[in-house]
């Protein structure tokens, strides 16, 4: 979960952009991504969740830090 959606003009090719990046996470380990207007919903495989957390938290989304979370579900 990202605390950032439409209204801050985050889009799905920045998400997957941001997490492949790094070279540590693979396209085929990220899933179905949904922009709402406050939040995203990014589907990442389990392995991998705490990783791409991470790598979200410390990296900057449009020139803004946003606050993430993982949900277990």
């Amino acid at each position: 979960l990202v605390e950032g959606g439409k209204k801050a003009k985050i889009s799905a090719g920045d998400i997957v952009g941001i997490l492949t990046a790094t070279k540590q996470i693979k396209a085929q380990d990220i899933g179905d991504i949904t922009i709402f207007a406050n939040t995203t919903y990014v589907a990442i495989k389990h392995k991998v969740a705490q990783k791409a957390n991470q790598i979200l938290q410390n990296s900057k989304i449009k020139n803004r830090f946003f606050n993430t979370f993982v949900l277990q579900l």
